[in-house]
């Protein structure tokens, strides 16, 4: 039927007669049993509904194992949080149990570095960065280090004559995780960070300068004019 519908429409772009080939549509259609089709998209789709792939055989049988392995229920192992968070929360609001999600939301959070997991979805994406980096990890130097929460807190503490040595503990810590002095606002802890990186910037592309060989200037050549200060062995010659 490709075949047919190819030369009709070739010799209908070259403005020919096609009713030959027409013929020929019609005749395997009634051989087939099923209706004229119009086109190839046709025949194709709306007729044979996936006669295309049925004549790779190999090609529809994985794509009926893939369309078997989607409709399966995945285990709880393999859900990401958000889906674990989802499920356990509609568990919860139909009163259903749901002991063994949040067992499986335990676990993953285990893995991450947490203790307990967050009660809520939100929780969990907000604590991220609190947790302790895994071992294959490599250190992200624009992650939220939460700093300017801080100070607001120590302000608000200063405020209402509060002690603030736990939040002072943890500005500390922070900034001495990033290799920074104790800032005095979280802008200051933002310059020091800026600073630090600049230097480190500079000092790296100095050292790749002393790295480069350098090269050596060459010597001109002996008896060269290339000097203003070359001194002649002889006197010029007077004009004759």
């Amino acid at each position: 039927m490709s075949r047919l519908f190819k030369k009709k429409r070739k010799l209908e772009v070259e403005g020919k007669d096609a009713s030959e080939w027409d013929a020929k549509i019609v005749a395997l259609a009634e051989k087939e049993k099923i209706r004229v089709p119009i086109s190839q998209y046709d025949y194709y789709v709306n007729i044979k509904k996936g006669g295309w792939r049925q004549a790779r055989p190999q090609l529809a049988a994985e794509r009926d194992e893939a369309a078997r392995l989607r409709a399966q229920p995945k285990t709880l192992d393999k859900l990401d949080m958000k889906s674990l968070y989802d499920l356990r929360d509609r568990a919860r609001a139909e009163g259903k149990s749901y002991a063994a999600v949040q067992a499986q939301i335990e676990v993953k959070a285990a893995e991450r570095g947490f203790a307990r997991a967050p009660d809520t979805l939100s929780g969990w994406y907000n604590r991220r960065n609190d947790r302790t980096p895994l071992a294959d990890e490599a250190p992200k130097h624009n992650k939220w280090t939460g700093m300017t929460k801080l100070f607001r807190a120590r302000e608000a503490a200063l405020k209402e004559h509060k002690d603030t040595e736990e939040i002072d503990d943890e500005i500390g810590a922070i900034a001495a995780q990033r290799g920074v002095p104790f800032p005095r606002s979280a802008r200051h802890f933002n310059a020091l960070i800026f600073r630090k990186r600049k230097a480190e910037k500079q000092a790296k592309e100095e050292a790749g300068r002393h790295a480069a060989p350098q090269e050596s200037p060459e010597r001109p050549a002996r008896g060269s004019d290339s000097s203003p200060n070359t001194v002649l062995d002889h006197p010029p010659v007077q004009g004759v």
